[in-house]
């Protein structure tokens, strides 16, 4: 899942050469597809990543996201996933998964 939300938080480093300031269709779009990419379950993928998507902008703002965003792009093996997003995703993983 970590993965899936790296890949998925990264899409803000190659959406255009002036990163956006605030939520957009286009970053949804852009999240949404970098999200789903890399796994195979595809409906439950999309799910969790609309989820995810969907918390965060609601619970993060844009700039703290952003600052996420440049964390893990520095770092993609050695930084941690922040408490908030972790949390996020978690929960979003709870509320999507049929156990």
């Amino acid at each position: 899942m970590l993965a899936i939300l790296l890949a998925s938080v990264l899409f803000l480093a190659g959406c255009s050469d002036e990163p956006p300031l605030d939520y957009s269709q286009d970053t949804r779009d852009a999240f949404l597809t970098a999200c789903v990419d890399p796994v195979a379950d595809e409906l439950l993928t999309f799910r969790l990543c609309q989820c995810t998507f969907d918390r965060l902008q609601q619970e993060v703002a844009f700039a703290r996201l952003a600052e996420i965003e440049k964390l893990l792009a520095d770092n993609p093996d050695t930084a941690p996933l922040p408490e908030e997003v972790a949390q996020i995703v978690a929960d979003c993983i709870v509320d999507e998964v049929e156990l």
